[in-house]
């Protein structure tokens, strides 16, 4: 297949709507410039997706540009596909540093643009960890801008057609209102409001305009009569009929909607009459159908903006996966099919590398308050840690998804989500011991609870336990290390040493005291006994002494009622009379609010 970098296709109206170049000579050197951009940008950034983003002035329809994809795993010359954009660059570029180049994504979003660009509908197949939904999710976000959901319809043995394709409910306007309703919907102030309801939570992003309705009724003193019927589209006339607005809302036109990308997932538990619907979006060509009729709305004929797409995904048929049905093949025919199976060795490595360096935006806020030591600032403990956790994750992750470890019959595949889990807790639940921290031991304790505790059989537990003991300390831990040959898990207490002394005096103490509130393990009484040290011999200096405490104003109530009884069975330092120690107290004890 050929380069697509000069087409836009049949995403919009008319491909020559983003074609600027006429002659094949000066296509043919547009393609080249790009070949080497492309190659550029890969170059530049090897750990994202790449994707060049391309301005362009006097686009129909909001659009922004144009963005060209392509997969670092293609040969030379790569298929470049180019589709319009509504996102802004900016957007562009933080959405695509989200998505990391593995083989199985890379397949799945060349694969999605090109029949994105060719109007042909898609089916992902594969397991639970090859990011089948995060493609599609991506996906929608560079078309359209951060933030932007497409529509979703999830299959099961409870869905019925008419959450498909729309049925009939009782009415919520009258003519009487519905012109004030309408027209608060429509503008600016009434997107805002609706937008401030789906990020409260208040209403979810699939709500139907029925109950938008009535929120906005509700804002303006309104009151809606009910009694009579009106017809609520399914998620397929919803995407068919969908406008992204200025905020990134849905709206749904019916005569000027261009439509928005439709994920069906999992289509193998579809139900029969599911799939006879659905059959309806098979087109000419193996196309996406131009248009299709709404039957149980007096047959109705709905046209499909020239946006719309259709995406759908699924586990396969059989092993770990229940109740997977083999998909009909009068639809399957139409469909451009990417069969994976589960994630390979080498995405595995890279995965683990990406999580345990935490550079796939894993490491919040808040888990990063809870560390003493913040593994996301120091990204070479991690690259130790990766390749132990990458071997255990792809030795078990087979025998888990099958079943039968140790003769248990229960299916319990790993996937992306369990190393993040790990890297969680890695970060929240770091172990002190002898004054310092042992990663070593951080690192047992989670691959024996998030790893290990999806084993039954103990024997295979405490097998896989002394495997992992080898490879951090025993006959397979030595690895390359400052010139020489180290241990593991001697090269993981020298790199905790480090960035232990690599932080500042004056911010260090503070920062490890500060994480008191949620250290209850031996990691908090490791702790505990640095703020003993500290208060006992703060050289002599009631200011350093106070300085110190005010460190502590942002530990939460429960620990600071520990720390102030900590403090409390202090004796005094030296040359500290008893009574100025216990009106020094009387002020900590106060400032802690306890």
């Amino acid at each position: 297949m050929g380069s697509n970098a000069v087409q836009a296709g049949n995403a919009v109206q008319t491909a020559t709507e983003f074609q600027s170049i006429d002659s094949p000579r000066d296509r043919l050197r547009k393609m080249a410039e790009l070949q080497r951009h492309m190659d550029l940008r890969i170059a530049q950034y090897p750990d994202n997706y790449p994707v060049v983003y391309e301005a362009r002035e006097g686009l129909p329809d909001g659009f922004k540009g144009v963005i060209h994809l392509a997969s670092k795993h293609d040969s030379i010359p790569r298929d470049i596909v180019t589709l319009p954009t509504r996102a802004s660059k900016e957007e562009v570029e933080a959405i695509a540093a989200r998505i990391k180049p593995y083989v199985e994504t890379s397949k799945n979003m060349q694969a999605l643009a090109e029949a994105y660009l060719n109007r042909e509908m898609i089916i992902l197949e594969g397991g639970t960890s090859i990011g089948k939904t995060f493609a599609v999710n991506r996906m929608v976000e560079l078309l359209y801008g951060k933030g932007v959901k497409g529509v979703d319809f999830y299959c099961s043995g409870q869905t019925d057609t008419s959450q498909l394709m729309g049925k009939y409910v009782p009415s919520t306007t009258d003519r009487a209102v519905s012109g004030a309703v309408d027209e608060f919907l429509l503008s600016k102030e009434g997107q805002e409001y609706i937008r401030g309801l789906k990020g409260q939570g208040v209403i979810g992003d699939s709500a139907p305009l029925s109950d938008l309705e009535q929120w906005v009724a509700k804002k303006l003193g309104l009151t809606l009569p009910k009694g009579n019927f009106q017809f609520t589209y399914g998620a397929v006339p919803r995407a068919a009929q969908a406008r992204i607005d200025d905020l990134g809302n849905v709206q749904i036109l019916e005569k000027e909607g261009r439509g928005i990308i439709l994920h069906i997932q999992e289509i193998g538990l579809a139900k029969p009459e599911i799939i006879n619907t659905l059959l309806q979006l098979r087109g000419d060509n193996g196309k996406l159908t131009e248009s299709f009729q709404l039957w149980d709305d007096s047959g109705r004929t709905v046209t499909l903006g020239p946006e719309t797409f259709v995406v759908f995904s699924t586990n396969p048929v059989g092993g770990s996966y229940l109740e997977r049905k083999e998909i009909d093949p009068a639809l399957a025919r139409n469909l451009i099919w990417v069969r994976q199976g589960e994630l390979s060795p080498d995405t595995i490595k890279a995965a683990a590398k990406d999580f345990l360096t935490y550079n796939v935006n894993n490491a919040s806020s808040a888990d990063r308050n809870r560390a003493v030591l913040d593994l996301s600032a120091h990204p070479e403990i991690g690259e130790v840690i990766a390749p132990i956790v990458a071997s255990f994750h792809a030795q078990l992750a087979p025998e888990l998804e099958r079943g039968g470890v140790g003769g248990d019959r229960q299916k319990i595949p790993l996937s992306l989500d369990t190393i993040a889990q790990l890297s969680t807790y890695l970060l929240t639940s770091q172990v002190g011991r002898d004054g310092t921290l042992d990663l070593s031991e951080t690192l047992k304790r989670g691959i024996e609870k998030i790893y290990l505790g999806r084993i039954r059989d103990g024997a295979r537990r405490t097998t896989e336990l002394t495997n992992l003991d080898n490879l951090l300390s025993g006959s397979l831990s030595e690895i390359d290390f400052e010139g020489g040959k180290k241990k593991r898990s001697e090269v993981l207490a020298t790199l905790v040493k480090q960035a232990l002394g690599a932080e500042r005096p004056e911010e260090s103490e503070g920062r490890k005291l500060s994480n008191l509130e949620l250290q209850k393990d031996a990691g908090f009484n490791q702790l505990v006994e640095r703020l003993r040290t500290a208060l006992k011999n703060p050289e002599g200096s009631a200011e350093k002494r106070k300085a110190l405490l005010t460190k502590l104003s942002s530990i939460n109530v429960e620990m600071r009622q520990e720390i102030h009884s900590v403090i409390m069975d202090l004796p005094p330092p030296g040359g500290v009379s008893a009574s100025d120690w216990e009106r020094e107290k009387g002020t900590w004890k106060k400032n802690l609010g306890v």
